[in-house]
């Protein structure tokens, strides 16, 4: 005999069944984000894909962006859209932005001026609100490159140089103030060993210079770092550190110092008209060719020192003697030299003046480095 009652809750259960998983099953779920570091507006951060089988409903979207330690730096809320069943863009529903909120600090700043992230790690969020029910939430890591260059300048990679103190110098596409907690970049410069590239020298050998925390485009290689060698091969890169980890770096470039075995002095001949470019003194000497007709090929030479001022440069040993003149040698057919060695004088412009015997003077402009 059917029993009334155990059929009515039957019924009740199975209705109840049915409902529950009609509940369960009507969601509304983020499908996909168009979120890019390269475009970061107030609505390309609320640009989602929304699937939607809960029947009309009313939702808000918000998004954030953080930076790796998980502060927040940039926010943004909508106004409310209405969503019916199927599949929309957020943008095609016609999103307003109700607020957004750059935080106080140079990354957000960036970010509002340029629209863009700067190069770094990044977590985006976007989650959709409904009121009185269930909404969804969509996060990504995101790493930012493409806008950013690191580079190396001068000296360029292979180039030779002869000043034991050169400016370094390097350039990057963004300014310092952006930096975030933890990040800094730092100059490394390395001696090559035999059989090593600069890379390998870099990674390798123990740095001869390290400077951490740059602030600057242009390092003087310091005067109390170890002095470079003539003949030595030298590696130099900046890198990109972030809490000790490398995260972005330059090539790794080469330069020689100059030999000095490998110079070879310049010869000039010394007229009574003023030579336009400076002659640049090698090894503490000059090398001359006198030629004048009708004398003798050994004549006695005088020598007198201008500085830049026009003043004579008198330095004078026991004997008397004015230093040029007895530094004066004579080293082939109409061809001579002054050794300046041991005159003391400093780095930079010069007049020499050669007297021959019928006391004319014939002019040299000469330059130390």
């Amino acid at each position: 005999m059917y029993n009334f009652q155990e059929g009515f809750m039957q019924t009740v259960a199975s209705i109840a069944t049915c409902l529950l998983f009609f509940n369960s099953s009507a969601q509304t779920k983020i499908v996909s984000s168009s979120f890019s570091s390269y475009n970061v507006s107030a609505e390309s951060m609320c640009g989602i894909n929304i699937s939607n089988n809960a029947g009309e409903i009313s939702v808000t979207i918000e998004s954030k962006i953080t930076n790796v330690q998980g502060t927040e730096l940039i926010k943004v809320t909508s106004n409310p859209i209405t969503l019916k069943n199927g599949v929309f863009n957020s943008l095609q529903l016609g999103l307003k932005v109700a607020n957004i909120n750059y935080q106080n600090t140079s990354v957000a700043e960036f970010v509002r001026i340029y629209h863009q992230l700067p190069s770094g790690k990044y977590n985006y969020c976007v989650s959709i609100n409904i009121n009185d029910g269930v909404g969804d939430e969509l996060c990504d890591d995101i790493e930012s490159e493409s806008s950013s260059f690191l580079t190396l300048i001068n000296p360029i990679d292979k180039d030779t140089l002869e000043i034991y103190n050169p400016v370094l110098i390097w350039n990057h596409s963004e300014t310092f103030n952006i930096l975030q907690q933890g990040e800094f970049y730092r100059m490394i410069v390395t001696e090559i060993k035999k059989d090593q590239n600069a890379e390998s020298a870099i990674n390798v050998n123990n740095a001869l210079f390290q400077q951490n925390f740059l602030s600057k485009h242009d390092v003087l290689y310091p005067f109390d770092a170890p002095k470079l060698q003539t003949g030595g091969r030298y590696a130099w890169q900046v890198q990109k550190v972030a809490n000790g980890v490398i995260t972005n770096k330059t090539e790794a470039w080469e330069f020689v110092f100059k030999s000095k075995t490998d110079v070879v002095p310049m010869v000039v001949e010394i007229t009574p008209k003023l030579n336009v470019s400076p002659y640049i003194v090698v090894d503490d000497k000059i090398c001359f060719l006198f030629k004048e007709e009708y004398s003798s090929t050994d004549q006695k030479l005088n020598a007198v020192i201008l500085n830049a001022k026009g003043e004579e440069v008198k330095i004078k040993r026991e004997s008397g003697k004015n230093v040029a003149n007895s530094n004066i040698k004579q080293t082939g057919s109409n061809r001579y030299e002054v050794n300046l060695f041991g005159l003391g004088l400093k780095e930079g412009n010069y007049l020499l003046k050669i007297f021959n015997e019928k006391d004319q003077a014939f002019l040299l402009k000469f330059i130390i480095q």
